[in-house]
C-alpha cells in the first residue's frame, strides 16, 4: 500500500512537496500493519476523508483570514476617520471588496484587492 502511495508521489513529480506527510504514513502503517483490519474500501473512505478535511480546513482558514483582514482595515478607516483624515476613496474600496468578497463571492480578487488597499 505504501508503495503505490511512495509511486503516485513521484509519477505526479510532487513527492519532494509531501515528503514529511509520506514520512509519518510509512511509520503509523509499519507501527500498526499487524493489528490493522480495515478494509481497502474502509481505507479509502478515511483517506479521502482525511484529504476533504484537510482541504476544508485550509479554505476556511483562508476565507477568516480575509475576513479578518477587512475588519482590520474597517478599523483603520475608523481610526483615520476620527483623526479628521479624508479617506472616503479607501472606504469605497473596502466597500468594494466587502462586495466581491461576500456577494459576488470573487475571493481571490477580494483577497488580492484588500492586500493593496493603503489606509492613509
Amino acid at each position: 500500500m505504501t508503495d503505490d502511495v511512495l509511486e503516485k508521489l513521484r509519477q505526479y513529480d510532487i513527492l519532494q512537496y509531501n515528503e514529511t506527510t509520506y514520512s509519518t504514513l510509512k511509520l503509523i502503517i509499519d507501527r500498526y500493519i499487524a493489528k490493522w483490519n480495515l478494509s481497502n474500501q474502509e481505507n479509502v473512505f478515511y483517506t479521502l476523508s482525511g484529504y476533504a478535511f484537510s482541504n476544508y480546513s485550509g479554505i476556511k482558514r483562508y476565507m477568516n483570514g480575509i475576513k479578518e483582514g477587512i475588519i482590520q482595515k474597517e478599523t483603520e478607516i475608523q481610526t483615520a476617520k476620527d483623526n479628521k483624515k479624508d479617506i472616503a476613496e479607501q472606504e469605497r474600496t473596502l466597500n468594494e471588496i466587502k462586495n466581491l468578497f461576500y456577494e459576488k463571492k470573487e475571493y481571490k480578487l477580494a483577497n488580492d484587492a484588500l492586500k493593496n488597499l493603503k489606509i492613509l
